[in-house]
């Protein structure tokens, strides 16, 4: 998580840091776990309430759309801190009530991973343009709530922004054409960082021993999917499995290795064998698993940046997928990987056979593992971000604290 990597190098650099988060399997270190629902009362009403809104959602938007408006307030946790860094804070944070409660001075910094800090309660961006028109027709919802929900949100969000000293920061070139069309940015500072890793995290594993100790068999054409849930319809892992599907025709020993949260029919239906590792934190496992997969098959509709990308180069495999939003840019084109239009199902499958018959999918994963590490180190981005907070100071100043 981009939060957590750059609260530790900060931490690292000597700056005063805290990080408070909703859900948190492991504190310590300056990050803590920030529960506004404690009581029984309070998840009984944040639970109507979002089933009330889940009605007026179009099944296609099951995944997509929420407002950041809960029916309690969320006061700032400690406002003494010299910046305040937002990231992603739907179902947690009511947006007004907590910048309400920050004191005027309070500088702003929000790191946009998706469309959440962009319009009226949609996260992926589906080609509609509503957003810079105030969200007055949402395409996710139902008749009448099309006509209110996201436009009284936007309208809300820009109200608690309005005077604000803040800040806006893409998290890719992509990412940036988005946050200048957007309502809720107009007024504010807009810089654009790539996200940093600490790639002592990863390491590469040669594809026999990553095999061997997974329990693939080593000559298995390891086709790997990894998203943080399974059943996110903007993830794809349908369009996956056809991609798998198609290679196998051609590949007879072409096999899946899926990594996420939940279980889907399609793994089961399917006639690709499919070995499903669930839900891994541990960054052995994790290592392990992009470096058993020949390639990294990445289906999205949308991506704002693309982590699972960056994180498999660095392991030495290389990343094929849509050239959707910023996932282009994570990767060298023709060199540690290959980006195709979106829902080129054929012509991506082509292009992994292609990559299989002529022998270069090694030599593309280690020139992947060399460069990401040369574009996306964490300290570059550190170093960026303490400029932006440094410029947003009336005076220099070390402290901040991460939401």
């Amino acid at each position: 998580m981009l939060m957590i990597r750059l609260h530790r190098a900060l931490l690292k650099d000597g700056i005063e840091s805290e990080v408070f988060t909703r859900n948190l399997a492991k504190g310590g270190d300056g990050i803590r776990c920030l529960e506004y629902s404690q009581n029984r009362y309070r998840r009984l009403v944040e639970r109507a309430a979002f089933s009330v809104e889940n009605r007026m959602n179009r099944l296609s938007a099951a995944s997509s759309y929420s407002r950041m408006h809960l029916p309690y307030k969320t006061p700032v946790p400690k406002n003494n801190a010299d910046i305040i860094h937002l990231h992603w804070i739907s179902h947690w944070l009511d947006l007004p009530s907590f910048v309400s409660s920050l004191p005027n001075k309070t500088p702003i910094v929000w790191t946009v991973h998706d469309m959440s800090a962009l319009a009226g309660g949609c996260y992926t961006d589906f080609g509609c343009d509503q957003f810079g028109k105030n969200c007055n027709l949402c395409p996710l919802l139902k008749f009448p709530a099309n006509h209110l929900f996201a436009r009284q949100e936007l309208k809300r969000r820009r109200a608690s922004l309005s005077g604000r000293k803040i800040a806006f920061v893409s998290n890719s070139i992509s990412t940036a054409s988005l946050v200048e069309r957007s309502q809720l940015t107009k007024d504010a500072k807009h810089v654009t960082i790539l996200p940093g890793f600490d790639f002592s995290e990863f390491q590469v594993i040669s594809k026999s021993e990553a095999k061997m100790r997974l329990g693939i068999s080593d000559d298995a054409f390891t086709l790997g999917f990894v998203a943080a849930s399974l059943t996110d319809r903007n993830k794809g892992i349908n369009r996956f499995f056809d991609v798998a599907a198609k290679v196998k025709k051609r590949i007879p020993q072409t096999q899946a290795l899926v990594v996420g949260e939940g279980i889907v029919d399609v793994m089961t239906e399917q006639a690709v064998p499919c070995s499903y590792l669930g839900t891994i934190n541990d960054s052995e496992m994790m290592n392990l698993s992009y470096s058993a997969m020949d390639a990294l098959v990445i289906c999205s509709q949308m991506e704002s940046f693309g982590q699972v990308s960056v994180e498999a180069q660095a392991c030495g495999t290389p990343v094929y997928g849509f050239s959707v939003g910023g996932l282009p840019e994570t990767i060298l084109q023709g060199r540690t990987g290959v980006m195709v239009p979106y829902y080129e199902v054929e012509v991506i499958s082509e292009c992994i056979i292609e990559g299989k018959s002529s022998g270069e999918l090694l030599a593309m994963g280690m020139m992947g593992a060399s460069w990401v590490r040369s574009q996306f180190d964490i300290s570059n981005m550190a170093f960026r971000y303490m400029e932006l907070y440094r410029s947003l100071l009336d005076e220099e100043k070390t402290g901040t604290l991460a939401v």
